[in-house]
């Protein structure tokens, strides 16, 4: 029954250790799938969301480069400001038509400087409506140049406005645009991997999606997402199992949504993997608690079955048969070691109760021979008190002797620390010499530091004002450079004015300006001269003081020589000190150990006479004691004989067991 339950316990016990680990890890592994999953859907329409926003940008700076290329145009600006609608008409509804073809173009807008119309390659017979009360209008004859969606006569499309100017005035408008088309969402839709769709405000304008074609131009059925999306949020919807993402459209100002983008994205495959991850999770942790269970079963045999075994054997020894086999175990764990732990102690009980056996046989020989030898020693007993009293005698004699020694080692004791005491003096004084001589030697080294201080800022002073000179020496040539450009300006000036006394009342302006550049380069030609004398000064007043720190250099470097050779010297100096106090110490030493030596064979001198004197004592006491031993050796006699009776009972007891 014991065997049971505990192979029940270790079943349980190792499936929650396996299986609650499983669920949780399990669990979580599912919620992050799930999670990535979700994350996913919302990278997908972030990205359908990016794509589309860069396509209208794209056509709307396409939109706005072109209606700056032909605003800015000089013909177009001279017809607009005649305000000739044929001629403006003949210019560019060629340009409109080839635009149409090559880019898509669809609106194609002049307006004057009141916000009327002036023509539309677009549509020719539309004109002269008034479109002052519109923003994005407004904005251009403002001077800005805006771009983005609005809504005209054709509807909601990508629109580029900028001012007609004339020079800085603004003398009209220009209005350029990509009408909504089904291949422009077609663009989009293969970009994103969805459907697209477009709304004027809250009516579907197009899209992409063939089962929503028969609802163009009607509300969207939901006026919550419109009134959102129309109020500047984006709206995100799941419906079975497609997702509709909407987005505001804002006018060119930014300032007002003009309708909304729907991006719809089948969801169908990321369901299907959801789907798909759950069973395969439900699948690995059936399996694995089936496996678990197979694991645990197997385990629990393999603790329990060592254990029974184990049971059986105690049960054995306890019966005090000690003859079995060993128990043979593969096993190398704690259970293992349980099988190893009781074969190792059967045998050492085993070998215990051999020891024993012999043990109770040797002793009962042996209280026999005990008994025998008991009575040997009584004999030999009165032989040794004659011999301790023979002790006695010779231990009074060896402790007198021993009393005079002790008093010479006392002189001899009082002589050796007077010598130890002088070299302690020796030693104290050399150390003061030795303290001294490592002062002089520090002091020399912050001399030497600071020679090769004034050694190196000499050293440093000398090249600075080499460097100077060199410097000066540039100084020079610029000067004769200067020099030479004031003399050739100043032939210059006079060629100017003999040329301009040729050409008479007509030159006589040059002839002024000619003369005062003259003059000026007199004026810097007398300016260089004074340089010149000023760096010459310079050079040469350089040159001494080269000459002069050159010469300190030597001086310092000769200094600093020597004073590194009494450096040397003092270092010498201070080697031979330590060398010198080291050997004082030395001798200090000995003589300090010698002292104390000498102490301790005082010492043992009057241990000797203590131990003389105890010798003597204890001689007549062993005599005594011997007295006292032949008495006990009758008493061991009969102890021997009740050891022999007891080893006979352990014996006898030691035979029930089976070896």
């Amino acid at each position: 029954m014991l065997k049971k339950s505990l192979k029940t316990k270790l079943v349980t016990i190792l499936l929650l250790i396996s299986a609650i680990p499983l669920l949780v890890s399990s669990t979580i592994l599912y919620q992050q799938s799930i999670n990535g999953l979700d994350g996913m859907i919302d990278e997908n329409i972030q990205h359908a969301k990016t794509v589309s926003d860069y396509y209208f940008e794209q056509k709307s700076n396409e939109a706005l480069l072109i209606a700056k290329r032909y605003a800015n145009d000089e013909e177009v600006i001279s017809i607009f400001k005649q305000k000739n609608r044929e001629k403006l008409n003949q210019k560019m509804v060629p340009v409109y038509n080839m635009l149409k073809e090559e880019k898509g173009l669809s609106i194609f807008e002049f307006g004057d400087e009141k916000g009327q119309v002036i023509t539309r390659a677009h549509n020719l017979a539309e004109f002269g409506d008034d479109k002052s009360n519109s923003k994005d209008i407004t904005a251009a004859l403002s001077g800005e140049e805006v771009k983005g969606f609005s809504f005209g006569q054709s509807g909601l499309a990508v629109r580029a406005f900028v001012p007609v100017k004339d020079g800085n005035k603004v003398i009209g408008t220009f209005q350029v645009g990509f009408g909504f088309t089904e291949n422009m969402l077609n663009d989009i839709r293969h970009s994103i991997a969805g459907n697209i769709s477009l709304y004027e405000n809250d009516k579907l304008a197009l899209t992409t999606e063939k089962e929503h074609l028969n609802e163009m131009g009607q509300p969207i059925r939901d006026a919550s997402i419109s009134d959102k999306v129309l109020a500047g949020q984006e709206v995100k919807v799941i419906e079975g199992e497609q997702i509709h993402f909407y987005h505001p459209l804002y006018n060119p100002l930014g300032d007002q949504v003009q309708g909304m983008i729907q991006i719809s994205q089948d969801l169908t495959p990321i369901m299907e993997m959801e789907k798909n991850l759950f069973v395969e999770t439900i699948v690995i942790i059936l399996g694995t608690i089936v496996i678990a269970i197979v694991v645990s079963f197997y385990l629990a045999n393999s603790i329990t079955r060592p254990i029974s075994n184990v049971v059986k054997r105690l049960q054995a020894v306890a019966r005090g048969d000690l003859s079995a086999e060993k128990m043979v175990t593969s096993s190398q764990d704690e259970v293992g070691e349980l099988v190893h732990a009781i074969n190792q102690t059967s045998d050492h009980l085993r070998h215990t109760i051999q020891n024993v056996s012999h043990a109770a046989e040797e002793v009962s020989s042996r209280s026999e021979e005990l008994t025998q030898a008991s009575d040997e020693v009584k004999e030999g007993s009165g032989q040794v008190a004659v011999t301790m009293e023979e002790l006695a005698r010779g231990a009074d004699t060896q402790a007198n002797i021993a009393h005079d020694l002790d008093q010479v080692m006392e002189d001899f004791i009082i002589k050796m620390e007077q010598a130890n005491e002088a070299g302690e003096q020796v030693a104290d004084a050399s150390n003061e010499v030795l303290q001294m001589t490592s002062k002089g030697r520090h002091f020399m080294e912050s001399s030497i530091q600071q020679m090769s201080s004034i050694h190196s800022l000499v050293k440093e002073s000398v090249e600075k004002v080499q460097g100077f000179d060199k410097q000066s020496q540039e100084v020079s040539k610029l000067v004769d450079v200067i020099q030479s450009i004031a003399q050739k300006t100043n032939l210059l000036a006079l060629n100017a004015e003999i040329e301009a006394a040729r050409a008479g009342e007509h030159g006589k302006g040059f002839a002024v300006v000619a003369d005062e550049v003259r003059k000026l380069a007199e004026q810097v030609s007398e300016s260089v001269t004074d340089i010149t004398t000023i760096v010459g000064n310079i050079q040469n007043e350089a040159k001494e003081m080269v000459h002069s720190l050159e010469t300190g250099y030597k001086q310092v470097e000769e200094g600093s020589s020597q004073i590194k050779v009494t450096g040397k010297t003092f270092e010498q100096i201070n080697e031979a000190v330590t060398t010198t106090v080291e050997k004082i110490g030395r001798v200090s030493r000995r003589l300090a150990s010698m002292s104390e030596n000498s102490k301790g064979m005082n010492a043992s001198i009057e241990t000797i006479v203590s131990v003389s004197e105890q010798a003597a004592a204890g001689a007549e006491q062993t005599s005594a004691s011997v007295q006292q031993t032949a008495t006990s050796v009758e008493e061991i006699a009969e102890s021997a004989h009740s050891l022999s009776l007891l080893a006979e009972q352990l014996y006898h007891q030691v035979s029930k067991f089976k070896l």
